[in-house]
């Protein structure tokens, strides 16, 4: 339960297309993109953050659980239910972004930074993450 718990929860890094539009992206829509993101986790709004993302969008990243290092690759679907899960199994979550940096790279937004978050979970007590993310929006 552990390793899956802890697998779902550490994300490395989004790739989306979030933005549909015949402009290229300024630095003011991916701030705004990421400003919503944020807000739609913060109030546990899966459908808001579904409605955020692409539906192409591949979430890729690495967890450690027991000593154990993994690799995980998530389609919309598949973050979306697990977000669910972990909002639903936890007494407590919290989630904030910090050191965030807006580069832009041609036609692309890169969004880099920490995401911290916690949760406590029945007797397996509260943990807290810390996960460099990226995020690419095209």
């Amino acid at each position: 339960m552990r390793k899956a718990f802890a697998l779902f929860l550490c994300l490395a890094a989004l790739t989306c297309a979030p933005l549909a539009h015949a402009q290229a992206i300024t630095e003011a829509m991916a701030a705004a993109w990421q400003e919503a993101i944020d807000q739609a986790i913060e109030a546990h709004d899966s459908a808001a953050v579904g409605r955020l993302l692409a539906d192409e969008v591949q979430i890729v990243g690495e967890a450690v659980a027991d000593g154990v290092r993994q690799s995980f690759h998530l389609d919309k679907r598949t973050y979306i239910a697990a977000l669910d899960q972990q909002w639903q199994t936890a007494s407590t979550y919290t989630y904030r972004g910090e050191g965030r940096v807006i580069r832009l790279e041609g036609e692309q937004a890169v969004i880099t930074g920490t995401v911290i978050e916690s949760r406590t979970v029945g007797d397996l007590g509260t943990a807290t993450t810390r996960t460099a993310s990226t995020s690419t929006l095209i």
